[in-house]
């Protein structure tokens, strides 16, 4: 019996003490001394001039690639091949000489873009399938994790909100036993004062009981998946409650902010909604401010444009991204998948220097509906738990049945299809039946990226609006 499985048949005390024990490990990861050196220093420079900041980039790239040329397999070869030294750069623009890599690239040669300077069982492995649909591995040095978590606490103390205040998130880890039919439909991280709602229980009958949750006492923020969020927005707003206690500001996470969902939010929860654009491969981060405009974080990676367009009021391209906080794996002109369009000149109310996006484009997803009702998305929390998959898409094609189309990587065997269907039933149940279909290639659409996530059955998938 695995970890897992005994969770699932503990008692719920108990199953919110074992959240709360991995709460407390995750605290002590994220919230270290060196969080707060970098805390310290956000709000310290938040008022830096525009070639202020273009110096502080040009640094830290500089001590970045001299830590590749050294330590770093892929890269001391890559510079090499292209006659490229680190010494050679002297300005941003020279970022451009370098060859650049994409998922498939770390993919195929992950291993070879870590640096000797770590040992890789000590370091923090993560799975993503992002935009894309394409599982790869990703490592990351407790260093940069205590890092990136002050660059995710400076945005969320610009909206008012602090730390060991009580919240509510919404995420894919399965914390809720899928068998579970009646409430609690959520478990409690007394370590983090929060509460983590289930994603995959999000029928219409269910929805009342995550309601009366939320008005049991107050809470600070609510932090998640957009798709779930807006579930209980519209079963807010379609039933016209007035909720007991509001939060402050709401953060979507993990996946693209819909215009209709964002209304949808903001009407049932009566607060403002503040985005933050991020990877797990940890390149980039653009956050929203007071006034919802779009700031590129210049000191946690260097932004560029793949240009596909051009006025004289932006630029817009897929985001070729350059990493600053990750020593461990660092990602240099890493293609995201992602597109952005970038103002020439705009002067944010707030302030802050930097950069700001008009838009930032992603993936757009649909909902799963399994027998039981329940409305789940972020198909790609499922993908990334199977292993040896190139790429993967789902698509329902009638009320319980799904296929499952999988791209294969050159170690996939007969096991990992028991392995991919076992995965599957584990989140959505075994009244779903599965069909495999192997392909060479998923279909792109015209912007290259594939839906991991398509409903075909009629008005059940997905929605911008409320229904």
């Amino acid at each position: 019996m695995n970890q897992h499985d005994l969770y699932d048949l503990l008692p719920v005390f108990f199953q919110n003490l074992a959240v709360s024990h991995y709460g407390r490990r995750l605290k002590a990861r994220r919230y270290t001394p060196v969080y707060f050196e970098t805390l310290r220093s956000l709000e310290l420079s938040a008022a830096l001039g525009s070639e202020e900041v273009r110096d502080y980039q040009l640094r830290e790239l500089r001590k970045l690639l001299q830590h590749c040329y050294r330590t770093v397999p892929y890269y001391r070869e890559s510079f090499d091949n292209c006659g490229f030294e680190p010494g050679d750069l002297k300005c941003l623009e020279d970022l451009r000489r370098l060859p650049r890599i994409d998922k498939e690239t770390v993919r195929l040669r992950g291993s070879e873009l870590i640096s000797s300077h770590y040992t890789r069982n000590r370091l923090i492995h993560y799975k993503t399938s992002g935009t894309t649909g394409t599982p790869i591995d990703i490592y990351a040095d407790r260093e940069a994790i205590a890092r990136k978590y002050a660059f995710i606490w400076h945005f969320r103390n610009m909206h008012g909100v602090q730390r060991g205040e009580p919240y509510l998130s919404f995420s894919g880890r399965l914390l809720v036993p899928l068998r579970q039919s009646a409430p609690p439909f959520w478990r409690e991280n007394y370590t983090d004062n929060q509460t983590l709602f289930s994603t995959i229980h999000l029928s219409e009958n269910n929805l009342f009981y995550y309601v009366e949750r939320i008005n049991k006492k107050p809470y600070s923020y609510i932090s998640g998946y957009p798709s779930a969020i807006f579930l209980v927005a519209d079963y807010i707003n379609r039933n016209s409650i007035e909720l007991k206690y509001y939060p402050r500001v709401i953060f979507p996470s993990s996946e693209t902010l819909l215009p209709g969902w964002r209304e949808a939010i903001e009407k049932a929860f009566r607060c403002p909604v503040a985005d933050l654009y991020g990877q797990v491969e940890t390149v980039s981060q653009i956050v929203q401010c007071e006034n919802m405009n779009y700031h590129i974080q210049e000191k946690f990676g260097i932004v560029d444009l793949d240009l596909s367009d051009e006025t004289e009021e932006y630029w817009e391209g897929e985001m070729v991204c350059t990493g600053l906080l990750n020593y461990a794996m660092p990602l240099i002109n890493y293609r995201t998948g992602d597109f952005a369009r970038l103002y020439k000149h705009f002067e944010c109310p707030c302030g802050r220097s930097g950069r700001v996006a008009m838009e930032i484009s992603g993936r757009k997803d649909d909902f799963i509906i399994t027998p039981e009702g329940n409305k789940v998305g972020r198909m790609s929390v499922i993908i990334k738990k199977a292993p040896h998959l190139k790429e993967c898409q789902v698509v329902q094609i009638s009320a319980d049945t799904l296929r499952i189309n999988v791209v294969k990587d050159d170690y996939y065997c007969g096991a990992d299809e028991q392995r991919l269907l076992d995965v599957f039933r584990n989140f959505l149940g075994s009244g779903m039946k599965f069909e495999v279909q192997y392909m060479d290639r998923i279909p792109r659409g015209k912007n290259g990226k594939f839906k991991v996530c398509i409903c075909e059955v009629k008005d059940a998938g997905f929605s911008e609006s409320s229904s």
